[in-house]
């Protein structure tokens, strides 16, 4: 008890002041322990962003997996993994020993028919000019066959004539001989008179038509004359026929068996030569028709032959076509400009169609393929701006991306809907490579440099609400309006001032 007493005795003024001021501050404190304490956040200025994020993969914008469109062994490689190709340079190829061969069959085939029809053409030509000018040879000489058809017409009618006029014609004979019988004479003149008219005008009209005609006549100047001229020569032979009848009824009493006889004779050789004259006529018009009718017959074979010439290498053409076809699909051929980003075959080796031979791919044209959530693709599409960072480089380096496409239809993913959607860097880094993992982040809104709480000071999803501001140690109520609610922080429109507390909670 003495030492503890004498541990005060030897204490200074100093020290009993020092301590009396640590006990005054704990009492302070340990009265004041009994009202409320607050957690407070304090009205700041800084950016607030809206944003949505998702991961995505770089694919090479343009690439192709490549096999053979047939099945076989691989008989040649023609390049290797990390070469640079060419649109349409050749990279492999299946063994086609047969397939070759059937080409070159197919195209001899090709080629005897083309020969076959060119010659069928040619054919079918020649039959057109041969036709045309065996028809054009009869209309050239039907001028000189229209002469002779006159001459013969004119000499017809020259001695038709002669039964008319003259002393010594038929009509003066029967005049002479029949005096004392008025009646007969009357009668036979009549009928002989009878075929006279007739003659007459149809010689006129028969040489006005082939006297006019020119040497150079068209065609159809002469199928014109040819049936004119029918007519004409049939009323000459009519006329002569009935006069042939009226001599045939002369009786032998009248005129003497004689001169019956030489009228017989006179009439028939008229009617010769009007026959000649119809024959020629005749004879005409059957060759030019009967022509026709063969070049009509030769054309049409001469088209048949040349239709199943062209018939014929239309198929072989198919034959060809079939077995070139065949042939390349043994051909690998690249569809762009790339390099091979992969390819693991080897020759010898059986594949098929199904069978990836080669993966190319254009390690310059690069692109971002992420799945965005329905929830959210209305806002991506509307994107501010959007930044990606690598997990190669790390999170520090940003890179920005631009949407592409957003294709059209649904991805169903564990039941979610998504929809994916491409985008493209604004500025290619070359180390940048395909399959490399990308974070996106997607800026749907932005303010910058505005009024803001952190996003648990706002309870509510109204955008105007009520809260409390810590003022001189109490909490007094504030009605405040709110604009943008970004990731973190909410930007505040009117009811608070910079620095202001608000509360938050209490402890």
């Amino acid at each position: 008890m003495k030492g503890f007493l004498g541990f005060f005795k030897r204490r200074s003024k100093k020290f009993w002041i020092i301590t009396s001021a640590i006990v005054l501050v704990l009492l302070i404190i340990i009265g004041t322990g009994g009202g409320n304490k607050y957690e407070t956040v304090t009205v700041e200025k800084r950016d607030v962003q809206e944003t949505v994020t998702a991961t995505g993969n770089i694919q090479a914008k343009n690439a192709a997996s490549l096999s053979f469109e047939a099945s076989g062994v691989i008989g040649e490689l023609l390049v290797e993994v990390g070469e640079g190709v060419k649109k349409g340079q050749v990279l492999a190829r299946l063994e086609a020993g047969e397939l070759y061969d059937a080409v070159l069959r197919a195209r001899a085939d090709y080629d005897s028919a083309r020969t076959s029809l060119t010659n069928e053409s040619q054919s079918f030509a020649d039959q057109g000019v041969s036709n045309q000018q065996s028809l054009q040879q009869l209309y050239d000489n039907a001028p000189s066959v229209f002469s002779n058809i006159l001459t013969s017409a004119q000499q017809s009618y020259g001695a038709f004539q002669t039964y008319y006029s003259g002393g010594s014609s038929l009509i003066s004979e029967i005049s002479v001989n029949l005096k004392e019988n008025t009646s007969a004479k009357e009668d036979i003149v009549d009928a002989a008179e009878a075929a006279y008219g007739p003659a007459k005008r149809a010689f006129a009209r028969l040489e006005a038509l082939l006297a006019t005609l020119p040497v150079s006549a068209t065609r159809e100047e002469i199928d014109d004359t040819l049936q004119k001229i029918r007519p004409e020569l049939l009323t000459l032979r009519d006329s002569v026929s009935k006069l042939s009848r009226v001599i045939s009824i002369l009786d032998t009493d009248l005129v003497t068996a004689t001169t019956i006889e030489g009228y017989r004779t006179e009439v028939a050789g008229v009617q010769d030569k009007i026959d000649l004259a119809l024959t020629a006529e005749l004879d005409l018009r059957n060759d030019i028709a009967d022509q026709a009718v063969n070049n009509t017959l030769a054309y049409n074979n001469a088209q048949s032959d040349y239709r199943s010439a062209t018939s014929a290498l239309s198929s072989k053409q198919v034959a060809l076509n079939v077995a070139q076809r065949r042939l390349s699909d043994t051909v690998l051929t690249s569809p762009i400009d790339g390099i091979v980003a992969s390819g693991d075959r080897d020759v010898g080796e059986y594949v098929t169609s199904a069978d990836e031979i080669f993966f190319v791919m254009q390690g310059d044209n690069l692109e971002v393929s992420a799945n965005i959530p329905e929830v959210d693709i209305a806002d991506v599409e509307a994107a501010q701006k959007i930044i990606a960072t690598l997990d190669a480089f790390g999170s520090d380096q940003e890179f920005d991306l631009v949407i592409t496409k957003i294709e059209p239809a649904e991805t169903i993913i564990d039941g979610v809907v998504y929809y994916k959607t491409f985008f493209e860097f604004a500025e290619l880094d070359p180390r940048i490579r395909p399959g490399m993992t990308v974070n996106l982040t997607m800026v749907v809104a932005e303010k910058n440099n505005v009024l803001t709480l952190p996003r648990r000071a706002i309870t509510s999803s109204k955008k105007t609400l009520e809260l409390e501001v810590l003022s001189g140690g109490r909490a007094q109520p504030r009605e405040i309006e709110v604009g943008l609610k970004g990731d973190f922080y909410v930007e505040i429109l009117s009811g608070l001032k910079l620095g202001e507390e608000v509360i938050v909670g209490e402890n």
